[in-house]
């Protein structure tokens, strides 16, 4: 009998309404900053020493861009801040579907957030985001000095919870995250899109 859901952010709850163009845009902004793809750009920027700095609280989200973005000639703080929000125009929101389903498990159930990611997210929730209040706990990786797949982060989210393993789903959208969480014994889904996901909530009767 499930009684929470946990929920990732990024690839989850921010996803794109067009994953087409958004791999376009992420290539055009890369090609200006001399990547040769916007793939290329996204390993510099999520595969370094800086992000790992940045989702365990190391290192502030304006620290974090300002040693990603200086080497590559964008040398001021508002400069880097025009450049991320543009960046993560086209899908840094919460798809609307998503928006529907959390107003839909909301009440029914325990919801958690627990995301790698800068110390900006917590801000953000609220104020960019307006999920003020939709989660009974936000576990934001940068904030506790964790970040997935270490088993910590995941037992540190079911205590704030207060529900056991087996009662909680978590919901990723990558496969090395939910394995760590299933070999705990929390029941977990691979993000599939967010129509699926509404239907794999269904056959498991949580909607």
């Amino acid at each position: 009998m499930i009684e929470a859901i946990i929920f990732d952010f990024g690839g989850v709850i921010a996803v794109p309404d067009d994953e087409a163009a958004w791999r376009a845009h992420k290539d055009v902004m890369g090609a200006e900053l001399g990547f040769e793809s916007g793939a290329a750009m996204w390993s510099y920027i999520f595969e370094g020493q800086e992000w790992w700095q940045a989702k365990t609280g190391r290192i502030s989200d304006d620290e974090f861009w300002r040693r990603l973005l200086e080497p590559l000639g964008i040398s001021t703080l508002n400069a880097r801040r025009q450049w991320v929000q543009r960046l993560y125009g086209p899908s840094g929101g919460v798809h609307p579907r998503v928006r529907s389903l959390l107003a839909q498990l909301k009440g029914r159930y325990k919801l958690a957030l627990l995301s790698n990611a800068t110390d900006w997210l917590a801000t953000a929730l609220g104020e960019v985001h307006q999920l003020d209040g939709v989660f009974d706990v936000v576990v934001v990786s940068a904030l506790v000095g964790l970040a997935k797949p270490d088993p910590a982060i995941y037992e540190l989210t079911l205590q704030r919870l207060d529900i056991p393993a087996s009662a909680t789903l978590f919901i990723d959208d990558q496969a090395r995250n939910t394995r760590v969480a299933e070999a705990l014994g929390i029941p977990s889904i691979v993000f599939p899109g967010v129509e699926e996901l509404w239907t794999l909530l269904a056959q498991r009767g949580i909607l």
